[in-house]
């Protein structure tokens, strides 16, 4: 992950925060932010709905860190590792 996407998790991509503009800033920016957004929102979608996830072999959930850090949105503190499966066909 590269390091300008570690800290907080707090950054503004409409054009405030500089450190992190993927769809440009001002008179230039994305005109289509919205679509790209909505794309993601289907893709999203699509996997939730055509994958079943399970724990990867040999992890027990009862030792699965679950603490979380507070800030603008509420993020897990340690990464989940899941499994796919595909249960409906594509």
């Amino acid at each position: 992950m590269p390091e300008r996407f570690e800290g907080d998790g707090v950054v503004d991509f409409r054009g405030l925060d500089f450190e992190f503009t993927p769809f440009g800033v001002g008179r230039r920016i994305f005109p289509r932010i919205d679509f790209a957004y909505a794309n993601l929102e289907i893709s999203l979608a699509s996997l939730i709905y055509h994958l079943d996830w399970e724990l990867p072999p040999r992890v027990d959930p009862r030792e699965i860190d679950m603490t979380e850090v507070f800030g603008a949105i509420v993020r897990r503190k340690a990464e989940l590792f899941l499994r796919p499966i595909p249960h409906v066909p594509l």
